[in-house]
């Protein structure tokens, strides 16, 4: 798996984290609001309005990561993959914080984690998850075949009553093409009860609740880690039951005051009882007085008939604060590496004012991602460009009295980040174009113990400049000069008589890891596009 698609997952499964919790809080602002205010909105309309929230909290990930990035604000956590001059050819991801733009090393503003352990991670939560799934489902198993050994009381199309000595309280369930109510057998001794639960238990049918059922404990188990869903399915249960009990009390034929004692007579059956029968829904909600207390109180003070406009304006006005807050959450995670076709686009743009052919490959495309999509990329190109004006002019100047390409300057910038340093081991190379001795002596720069002129720049560049012009003139390219800077004359030579080509990119795929050639292209293309790097 790339790193691409592991940040993609991430960030698709961070987004949809985010969005049930933020769902579950516009929910209960919702229901609050209804009761408190008394608004004209019925409990199915919220419970619809709920039904609508956890879709698209699944949905609108998954559609705005079709789009292309956003750039309106900064993310609050940016995502990094790409390959560490520590770590070697090992990738990694990395994510900070970007409120800061310094890069320290005490862990609190960046986490670097190779992209292995960041895969072990995400397979991780997908076992634990299908082993919960598959723990449910085998509860579920379980229970239907128990279901089988009822008695069925009564049928009515796809629906079956069944009773039973063992359940306290009455509940409904659905398989495929059945709908199942069980009641308790002393439920049949009470014809106005039964009657009552009957009624309650197929008004979750009608309503679809016990479909719902098997979506959100699918999410419970695969978010099993987020409050926000288990928060989100209670309330939604709730809901229900007063979507139940608004739309059976609202008809002539009930009367609140029977319907009232049936729900407590529920509710003290239940008593002693601890948590509720997997994928199941039930007149009495467990272990709640809160709940029953205002259940009743809608059934003996019942509103107004609500209005569809409320509704529609509650919901259309739900649902855009969802979208909005979908599209905060795609930005505020952001991966900072680009792709193919964003680093095409960046070449098509630095290819016009370019002398040199513009490439964009999978070798450029690498090294441009460390530089745009690493810390320590990005570090190396800001500080080298706040370096870059000591000496922009005059090797602008130098470069135009040799007719050398002027976005040749990358290469200063890719070699040492514009740092006029002395040589350190294990690298030969010293001074801001990093000349080797041997190349410096045939350019006429003292190099000994006493004098080091690769340091004095504007003797280096001369020499650069020279040996550049001379590159050019014996290759008759650009970019095998640029090539045969790094690696040297003799090794491009040899290249070009092995494999019996002059292409510069299929000799930088023979060089053994060299990449020299990749890595000035992409610092051209980041020098013709700086804001890609801010």
């Amino acid at each position: 798996m790339g790193h691409f698609q592991v940040f993609y997952l991430f960030r698709l499964y961070a987004e949809i984290s985010f969005l049930l919790v933020f769902s579950w809080a516009v929910l209960k602002l919702a229901t609050w609001a209804r009761i408190r205010f008394e608004l004209k909105v019925s409990f199915s309309h919220l419970v619809a309005i709920a039904h609508l929230l956890l879709i698209f909290s699944i949905l609108l990930p998954i559609g705005l990561n079709l789009f292309p990035k956003a750039t309106l604000f900064r993310p609050a956590v940016q995502i990094w993959s790409g390959t560490s001059p520590v770590l070697g050819s090992q990738r990694y991801l990395s994510i900070r914080s970007p409120a800061k733009d310094q890069f320290t090393s005490n862990g609190r503003q960046r986490v670097t984690i190779s992209e292995r352990a960041f895969i072990v991670l995400m397979i991780g939560i997908a076992i634990i998850s299908i082993n919960l799934i598959l723990i449910s489902f085998r509860r579920l198993l379980a229970f239907h075949r128990y279901l089988r050994t009822l008695p069925v009381i009564r049928k009515i199309g796809n629906v079956q009553i069944l009773a039973s000595d063992e359940c306290a309280v009455a509940f409904s369930t659905w398989l495929p093409k059945r709908a199942l109510v069980v009641i308790p057998m002393k439920c049949l001794d009470h014809s106005s009860d039964y009657r009552l639960t009957v009624s309650h238990e197929l008004q979750h049918h009608r309503q679809g609740d016990t479909r719902w059922l098997y979506l959100t404990e699918f999410m419970k188990a695969t978010f099993f880690w987020n409050p926000g869903i288990y928060k989100f399915s209670k309330l939604l249960a709730q809901l229900q039951e007063f979507a139940c009990d608004e739309y059976l009390v609202g008809r002539r034929n009930y009367s609140s005051y029977a319907y009232g004692s049936c729900l407590l007579r529920a509710a003290e059956s239940t008593m002693g009882l601890k948590g509720r029968l997997v994928g199941t829904a039930s007149m009495a909600e467990i272990n709640d007085p809160s709940l029953l207390k205002r259940r009743i109180e809608m059934i003996l003070n019942q509103q107004k008939r609500p209005k569809a406009l409320v509704s529609a304006i509650l919901t259309v006005s739900i649902i855009t604060i969802l979208a909005g807050s979908a599209y905060a959450a795609k930005n505020s995670i952001q991966d900072e590496t680009l792709t193919l076709e964003e680093a095409k686009a960046l070449a098509v743009s630095a290819q016009k004012t370019s002398k040199i052919p513009i490439t964009i490959n999978d070798l450029v495309l690498e090294r441009l991602n460390y530089f745009v999509g690493t810390p320590e990329g990005r570090k190396w190109i800001k500080h080298g460009l706040e370096l870059m004006p000591l000496y922009r002019q005059m090797i602008l100047e130098k470069m135009d009295s040799y007719s050398v390409p002027k976005e040749l300057i990358a290469m200063p910038l890719f070699e040492s980040g514009f740092k006029n340093l002395p040589p350190t081991p294990p690298q030969k190379g010293a001074g801001i174009w990093e000349f080797i001795a041997e190349t410096a002596s045939r350019y006429k720069l003292e190099v000994n113990d006493r004098v080091d002129e690769r340091l004095h720049p504007v003797k280096e560049t001369i020499a650069a400049m020279e040996y550049l012009r001379d590159l050019n003139h014996q290759f008759k390219d650009w970019r095998l000069a640029i090539k045969a800077y790094n690696e040297g004359e003799t090794r491009v030579q040899e290249l070009i008589d092995q494999y019996g080509t002059n292409d510069p990119w299929i000799l930088e795929r023979k060089s053994g890891g060299e990449s020299y050639l990749s890595g000035v292209m992409a610092v051209i293309i980041i020098l013709n596009n700086p804001t890609i790097i801010n």
